[in-house]
């Protein structure tokens, strides 16, 4: 009795292990919450700043965690910071890049260009878009676009020829502190090259609450976030800031979960593919079961295996022989698959046809509304990402290329999407055709007509004299030439 009872204790004891080994591990929410590790932490300088700034934020979400507790544990697959050497490792992925870089090349695909609306601010216009391309901001802001979707953001380091000691002072937008050609270069700063060292963690009433007022840069130190054009696509919430270095969630990490089951898939139909056709030869198996001399059944298998071909033929016994050809059904296969890859573009945002190179299906299906659909995700995302950035780089560079404000300098983002020809040319029938009712009713005459075309901006008749209007019978009686046909000649 006792043997049997003592069996029953162990096996009850190993079917626990086997159930707490295939329990999920439990996270606890201050290891979540934990601040994210850069190679700014490991300089040697890092901890001298530290503690001369007196930073003990970092240890506040870990105790604000405490209130939480209630909720109990969070289970491994919560989501958190994967880490910049993971973000770097999905770098490489080729999905990952059609989808970051396809947004950022969106993003700076059309560029602003500094225009003046006095005809004295010309020159200063020019000189500012001058400055601009020497500089390269337009692929400046493209890879701080990339670094958003790969990192969750980057920083870009304005030189204006402050010292190391200066570098920790915050500056200060005016002729004084900005001279005439202080902005030397623009330095990208990726995330992992530097790690907050003050920010307020107490006050939320605070302008610089969980926002970093003075950063540590490895290998340069103190540098105050002035100084930096920071771009963030997307805040995280205030306890996981410090979790992602004060920047935003990486896009690669938000597509993660879509790209392995994509790959799972993909994977499963391959090895279905491999096995879909199976050729079953009924004959007498005895031999291979029992132990016997089966050498010439396995020469038979073998034979058949080499030789089996679409042009061959192979010869079977009448009596006792049989071939069966079992195949798996492959319907539906190609369907879930794409359907899984799709799912990728959903998350990035963008069409399948831009994606993926993929045309739409369909009677009629040109995919238009996808396309516009996604210039105005694009456009509301370089609005988001690069507004603030580009209006403080352009206060700038007024001061170091100009010397001073620029009020009546203005830019504008373009449009991504373009008309046709044939779009814009029946635009201009539709406008022709409403001024020549105009004119047959009197409500305008050639010379305001003619001023409208001639300062259309990008038209076809910028440019011209509005004074020099053609000697035609301007009576009101007939109506005007067809437009872009020579005296009103029939095509």
């Amino acid at each position: 009795m006792k043997k049997g009872k003592q069996k029953k204790e162990r096996r009850a004891r190993r079917q626990l292990a086997v159930a707490d080994a295939l329990a999920p591990r439990r996270v606890p929410l201050a290891e979540l919450l934990a601040p994210a590790r850069t190679l700014a932490h490991a300089d040697s300088g890092y901890g001298k700043a530290a503690r001369k700034h007196k930073l003990v934020m970092d240890a506040a979400p870990a105790s604000i965690s405490r209130y939480c507790e209630m909720a109990g544990d969070v289970d491994a697959a919560a989501q958190t910071f994967i880490g910049y050497p993971s973000c770097s490792l999905l770098a490489q992925d080729g999905l990952m890049q059609a989808g970051v870089c396809t947004l950022a090349d969106e993003m700076v695909r059309t560029w602003p260009q500094y225009l003046s609306a006095e005809a004295d601010g010309a020159d200063d216009a020019a000189r500012l878009n001058d400055a601009a391309d020497a500089l390269d901001v337009r692929g400046m802001f493209q890879r701080m676009a990339e670094y958003c979707g790969y990192f969750g953001g980057g920083m870009i380091w304005m030189d204006l020829g402050k010292s190391r000691e200066d570098l920790a002072k915050p500056i200060s937008l005016n002729p004084g502190f900005i001279p005439s050609g202080s902005l030397r270069r623009l330095v990208p700063v990726e995330p992992y090259n530097c790690a907050p060292l003050v920010y307020e963690a107490v006050d939320p009433l605070d302008t610089w609450y969980f926002r970093p007022q003075l950063w540590y840069v490895t290998g340069v130190g103190p540098v105050h976030a002035s100084h930096f054009l920071r771009f963030v696509p997307s805040e995280p919430p205030i306890l996981l800031r410090p979790s992602y270095n004060f920047f935003g969630v990486p896009q690669v990490q938000v597509a993660l979960d879509y790209l392995r089951h994509f790959t799972g898939t993909r994977e499963s139909a391959a090895r279905l593919l491999r096995k879909f056709s199976l050729t079953v030869l009924k004959t007498d198996v005895d031999a291979l079961l029992y132990g016997s001399d089966d050498s010439g059944i396995r020469a038979r298998l073998q034979h058949l295996a080499d030789h089996r071909d679409n042009d061959g033929i192979y010869a079977i016994s009448n009596e006792d022989e049989d071939i069966v050809q079992l195949n798996t059904p492959l319907s539906g296969v190609t369907e879930i698959v794409r359907q899984a890859l799709e799912l990728l573009s959903c998350v990035w945002r963008i069409p399948v046809v831009k994606f993926l190179g993929i045309s739409p299906g369909g009677f009629n299906a040109t995919g238009e509304s996808d396309i516009r659909s996604f210039y105005d995700h694009v456009e509301s995302q370089r609005a988001k990402i690069f507004g603030h950035n580009f209006d403080t780089l352009s206060r700038v560079l007024c001061l170091s290329v100009l010397g001073h404000e620029a009020p009546g300098i203005s830019w504008e983002w373009p449009s991504l999407w373009t008309m046709t020809r044939r779009e814009r040319a029946e635009i201009a029938k539709i406008e022709a055709d409403t001024a020549s009712v105009y004119f047959n009713i009197g409500a305008l005459g050639p010379e305001e007509i003619r001023s409208a075309l001639a300062g259309e901006d990008g038209g076809r008749y910028a440019g011209l004299d509005p004074d020099d209007v053609p000697e035609n019978d301007f009576s009101g009686e007939g109506e005007l030439p067809s437009p872009g046909l020579p005296d009103g000649g029939a095509a």
